[in-house]
């Protein structure tokens, strides 16, 4: 898991091309203008997805992936993360290959509260837990890059 500011995205492009490619457009684009939704970027490789909600409720269910990175990035508001070490379960998951992703219930994690320009990058080892209310604001408008590991 990482931890940084926006500013500083371009220095994890030594994490593969996609990222460097993410890092690129970041720089190149006004992030908090664009709208709700799905950008395709470069296919399946990298692409984004904006949301913007009211997180009221504490969610229960973490992910983790297998091919793909997040970079979960606030624009506006707030929002609080879980963060949970892949030691804590018992067995290596087994991940959905088609959603790239699985699903867990109440595991035992940390929270972290994200600021606007705040982004955590969870790497397919990192068990995460998004769209947690932030302590400022009930809104969190975020850009999620997903991004495909250079194999």
């Amino acid at each position: 898991m990482i931890y940084d500011n926006i500013k500083k995205l371009s220095q994890y492009a030594f994490l593969g091309k996609n990222f460097a490619k993410a890092a690129e457009f970041a720089v190149e684009n006004d992030l908090a203008a664009m709208q709700t939704g799905h950008y395709e970027i470069d296919g399946e490789n990298l692409f984004i997805n904006v949301l913007d909600r009211e997180l009221t409720q504490m969610p229960t269910t973490w992910e983790v992936h297998g091919r793909y990175a997040d970079i979960q990035l606030l624009l506006e508001g707030s929002e609080s993360i879980g963060i949970c070490p892949i030691s804590h379960l018992a067995e290596k998951p087994v991940i959905d290959e088609e959603k790239d992703c699985t699903f867990f219930e109440d595991l035992d994690g940390s929270l972290m509260e994200l600021a606007p320009d705040e982004f955590i990058i969870a790497l397919p080892q990192d068990i995460h837990k998004p769209n947690c209310p932030g302590s400022k604001s009930s809104r969190s408008k975020k850009m999620v890059f997903k991004v495909l590991l250079d194999e």
